[in-house]
């Protein structure tokens, strides 16, 4: 069994769900069951899928029609989350400026990817990172030879020339302007592009890019008769997805055997095909970034209602979102078309991730270890399940019994637990004074204790005054009666040019003056 984090309830909690449902769960409702497990790792989701697998429970797509899985319940999760994804407001409580306000509305212009559009858009991407490979000079896995070996160079020069041909091609009409051009010079040639014409070249467009050239077609005043119904075909093609690759090995071939060519023009046109291929890896990469980049901004309105759980946790509203746009990032960096779900269902899992480590890990004023917050957020559900059985606070040898630990660690785990507070927070119904005046400061001296050094000072003061002003100067140096430091016998000597013996008889003729009852009255009251 796998190793997992996840409480062993929720676990039987799901393949008892799943038995129920006839083999079959749901990425929603695994999801559901996750809310609050915010100390789990992507490791650990990974086990938890494993071990469903193992005992023998599917887990699908929540858009999955073959499967009747309480479709009431479904549909009616279905809307929360749709109007949640429209829903673009500000949660209560949270004050937000004009930039804010503008980046809301703008991503709500944005619409939305069927699962369809995802599935070509993931495609471009995989091609994108091929290209990306080949330009930097790794290659991924062993393709096999797209030719003969009793091909000639110059027959493998056409092939190379027909397949970047077609590549071009298809990467051209990937743009809508360029298939606006297209129309458009077809249009001017006599020729109109028909309806089937149409249809073939949006096949590879997601349904957001077929309605952008829709309108554009009708700004440019260009009819194709039904074209307002025609939509991208829901099956995307994977004939080309090897096609960099195959290029890259017929290259190679004409670069094995160019040594043995006595032709100057296989040179050239090897030469020119080394630039057109490295020209279209290029735009194939930049297409493949394009991808990412419409995936991403068609989900930032999922990190916004998933920011919207974690206001008051720490974190500013914004800051939530720019985490959560990190942990969208990432999600279409690792997203598998392959595995059949959607990428919002796949991506909400690592935008709370993202959400929940970034509070765990800068929402205290006194950062705390991640490792530690997910022990404290285990003490805190701990305390709630006790309290809910015992109908009182548990007290730290309860709750250590329930943690498997020890009275002292639940105690040091419930002191870190604990919030800083301001010193400047306001006290009082008028708010006059602050939590800091209430504070005693073992550093100051006592008021009593203080007012007692101020009057020993003025008598000290007095009494000295009564002396020569060389005697005066020399108690003060060597008490340190100035500045508090006490200078030794040659320090003053120094300072009043003669010998320190002359210093020590000076110091112990003022000191029997001071012990004279006429001055040292003044001064006994103060040695007790």
């Amino acid at each position: 069994m796998a190793n997992t984090k996840i409480p062993s309830e929720q676990v039987e909690e799901l393949l008892s769900k799943g038995k129920s449902h006839g083999g079959v769960l749901t990425y929603r409702e695994i999801m559901d069951s996750m809310q609050n497990a915010e100390d789990m790792s992507a490791d650990d989701m990974d086990n938890m899928y494993e071990l469903i697998a193992q005992k023998g429970i599917d887990v699908v797509d929540d858009a999955n029609d073959d499967i009747d899985l309480e479709p009431e319940a479904v549909s009616e999760a279905e809307e929360i989350n749709e109007a949640e994804l429209a829903n673009m407001s500000v949660p209560e409580g949270v004050s937000i400026d004009d930039p804010v306000r503008m980046y809301l509305k703008e991503i709500g212009r944005v619409p939305l990817l069927v699962g369809e559009d995802e599935v070509k858009l993931a495609k471009r991407m995989d091609k994108g990172k091929q290209a990306y490979r080949l330009l930097h000079g790794t290659r991924h896995g062993v393709v096999a030879p797209v030719y003969s070996g009793k091909d000639s160079t110059p027959e493998l020069i056409k092939k190379a020339h027909e397949l970047i041909a077609d590549e071009k091609q298809i990467c051209s009409l990937r743009s809508i302007h360029k298939a606006l051009e297209y129309i458009e010079n077809k249009q001017k040639s006599g020729h109109p592009c028909t309806l089937e014409e149409y249809t073939a070249l949006v096949a590879d467009f997601t349904r957001d890019e077929c309605l952008r050239l829709h309108k554009l077609l009708q700004d440019e005043h260009i009819v194709i008769e039904g074209s307002e119904k025609v939509m991208p075909d829901v099956h995307t093609s994977d004939k080309e997805i090897h096609a960099l690759f195959d290029l890259k090995t017929i290259l190679e071939e004409i670069k094995r055997r160019l040594p043995e060519e006595t032709d100057s023009k296989v040179f050239d046109e090897y030469l020119a095909l080394e630039e057109d291929y490295k020209k279209l890896l290029e735009e194939v990469y930049e297409q493949g970034e394009d991808a990412k980049r419409c995936l991403s901004e068609a989900n930032l309105r999922l990190v916004v209602s998933i920011a919207k759980r974690y206001v008051g946790r720490g974190m500013l509203f914004l800051d939530l979102i720019q985490e959560g746009n990190l942990g969208l990032i990432k999600a279409v960096e690792k997203f598998d078309y392959n595995k059949g779900f959607k990428f919002s269902t796949y991506a909400t899992w690592w935008i709370r991730q993202a959400i929940t480590r970034a509070i765990a890990d800068q929402a205290r004023t006194i950062r705390i270890p991640v490792h530690m917050v997910e022990t404290i957020n285990k003490l805190i559900r701990v305390s709630r399940q006790l309290l809910q059985e015992l109908g009182r606070e548990p007290t730290p040898e309860e709750i250590a019994k329930e943690m498997d630990t020890t009275v002292d660690r639940v105690r040091e785990i419930m002191k870190i637990a604990q919030e800083p507070v301001s010193l400047e927070t306001p006290i009082g119904e008028e708010e006059d004074s602050h939590l800091g005046d209430f504070i005693e400061d073992h550093d100051a001296p006592a008021p009593a204790d203080a007012a007692s050094f101020t009057l020993l000072r003025e008598q000290l003061d007095e009494v000295l005054e009564t002396l020569t002003m060389r005697e005066k100067k020399v108690l003060e140096l060597r008490f340190g009666l100035e500045d508090g430091r006490s200078r030794t016998l040659e320090e003053v000597g120094q300072h009043f040019g003669v010998t320190r013996e002359r210093i020590r008889q000076i110091e112990a003729k003022a000191l029997r003056k001071l012990r004279h009852p006429s001055r040292s009255k003044r001064l006994k009251d103060f040695l007790e």
